[in-house]
């Protein structure tokens, strides 16, 4: 690779470039930059003359210090400003590309979207070939919630000049909005391949390998971010996000307090910070950064919700009478009418008006409900299609090629049935690290391509391999490890040939209680779109009995039923059962669980932090009209111990 320095022709060449690609300012400066030393260079002199004449001229006309000046107004964060001088200079300027290029990235950085993108598409009209423009366009549109209509400037852009790193970025940026993780993955490898210490790049891929369930590659990628750029609050933020994910909770808080302090403006570093705090039961510390978030947000519903949460105001506190007042009034988007709902029905069932509570609940369920697209035909199908795939005959022909590590240890059930409860009992013990909600056995299936069908011997292999490291990537150590993701229910097939002698504790409560708690309880994800609806709510959870049902006939006596009302009301014999049934020697502190100190990243936050209480049992009886819809819906012979 040769390092000789550019020649007056090459830096000729560089001017004249940025002349046909409608960048005036920067030919100027180029060609400034040889007159300051070879003073007679007849063509540089020339082309500047002409440059200036076309762009100068005298009057209102835009000269090289009218270029300099909005440049200057731009880096100083000045954006109204530029506007207000773009303004003036569009008077006499109509047909210059280069003013609204800067007025739409000062239009930009005032998250004016619409306005950014109008302008960028004018530079475009009157320069075709104005490379940089094409790459403003697209990330404007990504800004404006349009990704799909991004990708075709972007493409422009590459197409225009191949070796364009912030193209590739924001390409990358726009695919990963629209769900196509492969490929912006692609696109992000490119950025970074072209510029090596390009943190923003580093950083976006770290966010999508997080979201895609792959922390380690998500650390290493948001770690180098900050190697080169120290101050990157956004990747100090993801940071935080996957130690969370992990369980590591001392760098988690480290690096969401570092997001924080470096932009304590920012609502969503308060609030990923507030829920972590509260989910390591550090609840005054929450409720201060959830403050903090309300005095530059004051209707953010979401963080209001949480700390309703935390503080249990009654309806007549300011922060409920607030929360009222915001779900009464229409202007309030239908999202966050969610989010008050929830917090209102349980601020009134704190208080025994569960019939109002009720009211509140429902409305919030019905809201949420209708801002989804929930297909219960294809939730059954995938159900059948899991029978139907594991049989003894198909199960018998894969006996013998599993792990046979006694490591893991999977707890499932419904949503809210007590797994967490039994994930902080078992964490509490020394032998046993508790790594939470992982999304690892999904996420495999579906990279493999197997979630509803039979693996091969190599497939289960591939599986048990990557699951085991996954699991244990953060633990200490210990010999034990908890999973306890409750949709695993579905992977207990490909769990019992991948590990034949896991430990499988399913979570049994009675339909009604769970299913009901279930209701009362938003999820930030869209994983449960049936948790909205009273009828497809027994619809799942009848299938879950009638799988599991299934998987007992497979793998008789294998796995463990642990009663939900059974633990609460002899909590030292069941944890001892629980124990044995793990191969787990007895020891005190389970019983004190609550002392644990570790990550809970679910709707049982709060719950695990108390000692064990009896008042959900039969919970459902209080609003037992409210229920009808699910009740009826309950099938009384898969559900016969209780119904």
């Amino acid at each position: 690779m040769s390092s000789a320095k550019p020649t007056i022709k090459d830096i000729l060449v560089s001017a004249e470039q940025a002349e046909r690609t409608g960048d005036p300012a920067r030919a100027v400066a180029i060609y400034s930059s040889i007159l300051a030393k070879f003073p007679k260079h007849f063509k540089a002199k020339t082309a500047l003359k002409r440059l200036q004449k076309s762009a100068g001229g005298g009057g209102n006309r835009m000269t090289q210090v009218d270029a300099n000046q909005l440049g200057q107004l731009l880096n100083q964060g000045a954006f109204e400003q530029v506007l207000e001088r773009i303004s003036l200079l569009l008077v006499h300027n109509r047909k210059e590309p280069f003013l609204y290029n800067i007025q739409g990235l000062a239009h930009s950085q005032l998250n004016h979207a619409a306005a950014a993108v109008t302008s960028f598409k004018h530079a475009l009209k009157l320069n075709p070939n104005f490379v940089e423009v094409y790459n403003n366009l697209g990330m404007a549109l990504i800004t404006g919630n349009r990704p799909q209509e991004a990708l075709v400037p972007l493409q422009k852009a590459i197409a225009l000049r191949a070796t364009y790193p912030e193209a590739h970025h924001n390409l990358g940026v726009a695919l990963a909005a629209l769900g196509r993780g492969a490929e912006a993955l692609e696109a992000y490898d490119r950025a970074i391949t072209l510029k090596r210490d390009y943190a923003n790049a580093y950083n976006s891929r770290g966010a999508l390998h997080k979201s895609m369930d792959a922390p380690q590659l998500a650390i290493a990628d948001l770690r180098k971010a900050l190697e080169f750029f120290p101050d990157d609050a956004e990747a100090c933020s993801n940071l935080s996000g996957v130690y969370a994910i992990i369980g590591d909770s001392t760098a988690a808080v480290h690096f969401g307090q570092r997001a924080v302090e470096l932009r304590p403006e920012n609502v969503s570093f308060r609030h990923s910070l507030a829920i972590l705090l509260n989910g390591l039961g550090e609840n005054g510390q929450a409720r201060e950064q959830l403050i903090a978030l309300l005095e530059v947000e004051p209707n953010h519903a979401d963080a209001l919700r949480v700390l309703a949460t935390i503080e249990n105001p009654a309806p007549d506190a300011p922060l409920a009478l607030k929360i009222k007042t915001l779900l009464d009034l229409d202007a309030t988007p239908a999202a966050d009418k969610v989010q008050l709902g929830f917090a209102l029905a349980k601020m009134n069932e704190d208080i025994g008006a569960f019939e109002a509570g009720f009211t509140y609940l429902k409305q919030a369920n019905d809201t949420n409900f209708g801002l989804l697209d929930y297909d219960v035909s294809q939730e059954n199908a995938a159900f059948d299609r899991l029978k139907h795939a594991y049989t003894e005959k198909s199960v018998a022909a894969r006996a013998g090629t599993g792990n046979p590590t006694q490591t893991p240890i999977l707890i499932v059930g419904l949503m809210r049935s007590g797994t967490s409860l039994v994930e902080q009992i078992l964490a509490s013990h020394s032998q046993v690290w508790g790594a939470g909600e992982l999304m690892a056995a999904t996420r495999l299936l579906d990279t493999l391509g197997i979630e509803q069908d039979f693996p091969t011997e190599r497939q289960v292999q591939e599986f048990g391999q990557q699951y085991l490291k996954d699991l244990t990537v953060n633990s200490e150590g210990k010999p034990r490890v908890t999973d306890k993701m409750p949709g695993n229910f579905r992977h207990i097939g490909m769990m019992k040939l991948a590990f034949p002698n896991i430990k499988i504790i399913n979570m049994v409560r009675d339909p009604r209680d769970n299913c009901y708690s279930i209701y009362k309880n938003f999820f930030d994800t869209q994983a449960h779109q049936y948790a909205y609806h009273l009828e497809y709510l027994a619809n799942f959870a009848n299938q879950y009995k009638s799988l599991m049902a299934h998987w007992d006939t497979l793998f008789p006596g294998q796995i463990y039923d642990c009663n939900y009302e059974a633990l609460t009301a002899n909590q030292e014999e069941e944890s001892r059962k629980l124990l044995a049934y793990c191969g787990l020697e007895w020891e005190p502190q389970v019983l004190e669980f609550y002392k644990t100190k570790r990550v809970v990243r679910t709707a049982s936050v709060n719950q695990v932090r108390q000692k064990i209480y009896k008042t959900s049992v039969r919970s459902w009886e209080r609003v037992s009209d409210g229920l009808a819809p699910l009740i009826d819906g309950l099938d009384t012979e898969l559900w016969s111990d209780y119904l």
